[in-house]
């Protein structure tokens, strides 16, 4: 037979921001501006005991779980596109280039312990202690290119280039 009690708590906090800015050049240039920008805290404590009784109803082992988790995360983006149109319909050109920058960070504590109980006055106790600390950051780079013509009503010829580069540690 077994008893289990257990306890959480959970904090997250998110914010995030965006910019949009579109702006036309001209009658057929337009150029635009994203930016994003996104931060996220977060907080995870839980605790569980567990009780192993015995047909007698009495307490054989008990084990207690301890998980503490924090973590912060910021994201951040801005792209810029320019996209030119022509006199003649359905020709295109677009371009645009995308940084974007991550970071994370995490701290992750566990404890667990086991007590294990006999009826002859003998006790044992068996514990672990774990602690994790994680810290990522990565940069990407994005590059797009794009030139359409058509031939036809129905027929067109798109060139498309894409470059991208990630980073990482």
């Amino acid at each position: 037979v077994t008893q289990e009690s257990n306890n959480a708590k959970e904090y997250i906090d998110i914010h995030v921001a965006n910019l949009t800015v579109k702006h036309n050049l001209d009658s057929l240039t337009t150029l635009e501006l994203f930016s994003k920008f996104n931060t996220t805290t977060s907080e995870i404590t839980s605790y569980g005991t567990t009780n192993f009784l015995n047909d007698d109803g009495n307490t054989t082992s008990r084990t207690d779980a301890f998980n503490d988790y924090e973590s912060e995360k910021y994201d951040f983006s801005n792209e810029i596109k320019l996209t030119r149109k022509f006199n003649k319909e359905k020709r295109l050109l677009r371009t645009s280039y995308k940084f974007s920058q991550s970071e994370t960070s995490s701290d992750l504590i566990l404890r667990s312990e086991n007590n294990f109980f006999d009826t002859i006055n003998y006790t044992d106790t068996l514990g672990q202690d774990q602690h994790q600390l994680q810290s990522l950051k990565s940069q990407s780079h994005l590059g797009k290119f794009l030139f359409r013509e058509p031939i036809t009503d129905k027929w067109g010829i798109d060139l498309e280039y894409m470059i991208r580069h990630n980073t990482g540690k």
